[in-house]
């Protein structure tokens, strides 16, 4: 299985992504599943792309818990996914030929994989404040590419980072533009962001971090 980046983010808590390269029968080999969990992969297995993120992502899961047991994975009311049968957190993420997953034994987690394309360009507006456009605008700078690829880098890195945000907390209800307002942060290729939270009715500070990877963009927050 290629495992192409682990990150041991504190004790108890880790990250991982798999470069998705078996086929769907080769992954489908590796896991235990209970009828409900069968009948879930039925209800799409003709979505080949779907199919091979909801496997593999599961694969990566067994392989970070490094287990041969069953692993009741369940997905909660607001679609957030949960461990019944073992004690550990859990976000996952997957975007074309990359899956992710993030495992902690310490409290929420939250992990978002994007791939980077200029399509981004037309919604940034609904997910950043003016504020938010504004600092991107002013700190484009970043080693090793040019100004236009920069901002583009700097928008997926908020867009990771709310996303990220917002899987840590799992409730639903929060939103991207004024729920979650990140402070200025110069790009650079892994790094980590200072943000207000509003959860529910109060500000929290947290950090998140990011990464880029292989055209991607990798946000955590825990």
């Amino acid at each position: 299985m290629p495992i192409v980046f682990r990150k041991n983010i504190a004790e108890g808590t880790e990250l991982s992504i798999w470069r998705i390269a078996e086929s769907a029968d080769q992954l489908y080999s590796k896991l235990q599943l209970d009828e409900r969990e069968r009948a879930v992969f039925d209800s799409f297995k003709n979505q080949h792309k779907r199919s091979l993120h909801w496997l593999g992502s599961r694969v990566l899961l067994r392989t970070l818990l490094n287990t041969d047991k069953y692993i009741n994975l369940k997905i909660d009311e607001y679609r957030k996914p949960y461990l019944a049968n073992l004690p550990h957190q859990v976000s996952i993420s997957h975007s074309h030929d990359f899956a992710a997953v993030m495992v902690s034994l310490n409290g929420p987690v939250g992990v978002d994989i994007e791939e980077i394309s200029p399509k981004i360009e037309k919604v940034a507006f609904r997910f950043l404040l003016p504020e938010e456009l504004s600092f991107i605008a002013e700190k484009t700078a970043c080693a090793g590419i040019a100004d236009g690829e920069a901002r583009l880098h700097h928008l997926y890195a908020c867009w990771s980072v709310k996303e990220a945000i917002y899987k840590w907390y799992g409730k639903g209800g929060l939103a991207f533009q004024g729920g979650i307002i990140l402070q200025p942060f110069p790009l650079e290729k892994e790094g980590c962001v200072r943000a207000k939270v509003l959860l529910d009715g109060q500000w929290r500070e947290m950090n998140a971090c990011y990464r880029e990877f292989e055209g991607y963009m990798l946000a955590w927050c825990y």
